[in-house]
């Protein structure tokens, strides 16, 4: 028991300092001055895992104190997740562009500047993508199910749903996180299931949210 309390310690001491992501990706790296100072590093409460109320009812766990992201689609849903995505893009003039190390043409440009997506903000929308392809009903506004003109010869979403699990997959394999998921005993469920409850070293969201707008279109109209 000793020998096991030992690696447990091991291994939330590796976890913690190397779950402090230094990698900043390469736009970070390539716009240093103004990008760095905005990667800062919070702890964050998870929550999502499975409970089984004393009605046997299976429900998620919540933060309360956020706004609700999954569930039968609402309005308050879908603002949330704009929330969360708008702005995607930040404009860069061309001699931005040049330190970004982006090999651009002239067709690339629009009102005077290239607009970059952090690969993250394309996750998220990616991510949003699939929830609402789980209520094709409700969304009846999107395209789905048939041939676009805006993408000929795209079988129907299923491309799109495609692209967006294989970068979600390689975003995830990229980031690989070691936070420890233990296994714990539901109550009233019978049975060891995971608990994803756990705290996270995560980067804080809220400073580079404030910077993409700061670069969006509604903030820098041509």
């Amino acid at each position: 028991m000793v020998g096991a309390r030992m690696r447990e310690v091991s291994l939330q001491k590796y976890v913690s300092t190397t779950s402090v992501l230094y990698s900043y990706g390469t736009l970070a790296d390539d716009v240093e001055d103004e990008t760095k100072p905005l990667i800062r590093l919070k702890h964050v409460q998870f929550h999502g895992s499975f409970r089984v109320g004393d009605d046997g009812i299976w429900r998620l766990s919540r933060n309360q104190s956020e706004p609700v992201y999954v569930g039968q689609p609402s309005p308050e849903i879908d603002r949330a997740w704009d929330s969360l995505i708008i702005p995607r893009f930040a404009g860069f003039y061309s001699d931005e562009a040049e330190r970004l190390g982006l090999a651009l043409s002239e067709d690339d440009y629009e009102h005077g500047r290239v607009w970059v997506e952090p690969s993250g903000y394309h996750d998220l929308h990616c991510l949003n993508y699939i929830r609402q392809a789980l209520d094709r009903e409700y969304y009846t506004d999107i395209v789905f199910d048939r041939t676009t003109p805006v993408m000929p010869g795209m079988a129907g979403d299923r491309l799109h749903l495609d692209h967006c699990i294989e970068l979600l997959r390689q975003s995830l394999l990229c980031h690989m996180d070691l936070t420890p998921i233990p296994k714990r005993w539901l109550v009233n469920g019978n049975m060891l299931h995971a608990d994803q409850d756990q705290m996270h070293t995560c980067r804080d969201v809220g400073p580079i949210h404030d910077w993409i707008d700061g670069r969006s279109i509604s903030k820098n109209p041509a």
